[in-house]
């Protein structure tokens, strides 16, 4: 089961902006692979999601699967799911309300996931990792987890233009989302997801802010000193 950090809970998980590429506190994601990924924070607070005695189903394609409410610090509803046919639509629902969503059209890119590209930190303005995929028009963006030495956890990058189908990632841009007392003489590893969204519709009385498909592909760079 997946596991969301503070860093990316605290700031993804119950937004209310309008920014196209949030997303979102209930969300649907394709990795790529065969399964889908589904979790709901109800009732977002700061670091905190609520609705423990909810009981929400994932529907798709015919297939209900539960999403319990659990994880070890942060405690969510989610599931994963097969992935039937990722054109077709999602329904998270407690059998009485209703969020549902699309997923944004697949891609892929030309790095694969399990590929660490070497970066250094002393060369961070100019030493950098490019990444290309077939270019479109979806809202778009990049974020972080990373592990250091003295631990982990996770980091919002920034807009992506789909348009490009390309993304240059400069070393600084990697370094700066670390804790300062993590930045300098220490060597990190970092897996940079990239997230294709698009938006969902919720029913008025659903208790969250924003639904979302998300598209997210990822690669890694380890970044040493």
């Amino acid at each position: 089961m997946r596991t969301v950090t503070v860093a990316v809970l605290a700031i993804l998980v119950g937004c209310t902006d309008d920014d196209a590429t949030q997303l979102g506190d209930v969300k649907v994601v394709d990795d790529g692979g065969t399964r889908a990924f589904a979790s709901a924070c109800l009732d977002a607070d700061f670091l905190d999601c609520n609705g423990e005695d909810t009981t929400l189903v994932l529907n798709h394609e015919g297939i209900g699967t539960p999403m319990p409410f659990e994880g070890f610090l942060f405690p969510l509803h989610q599931c994963e799911a097969p992935l039937v046919d990722p054109i077709t639509e999602f329904d998270i629902t407690d059998g009485r309300l209703h969020a549902r969503m699309f997923l944004p059209p697949r891609f892929e890119l030309d790095r694969l996931a399990e590929e660490i590209v070497e970066l250094s930190s002393s060369d961070a303005s100019t030493d950098s990792v490019t990444v290309s995929w077939e270019r479109g028009d979806s809202p778009m963006r990049w974020d972080v987890e990373y592990t250091c030495d003295m631990g982990g956890g996770g980091a919002v990058g920034e807009d992506i233009d789909d348009g490009d189908g390309r993304l240059v990632l400069f070393a600084k841009q990697l370094v700066d989302r670390l804790p300062e007392d993590r930045r300098g003489d220490t060597t990190c590893v970092f897996t940079v997801k990239l997230s294709r969204v698009q938006r969902g519709k919720m029913d008025d009385d659903f208790p969250a802010t924003l639904a979302t498909g998300i598209q997210q592909r990822s690669f890694g760079a380890r970044v040493v000193p």
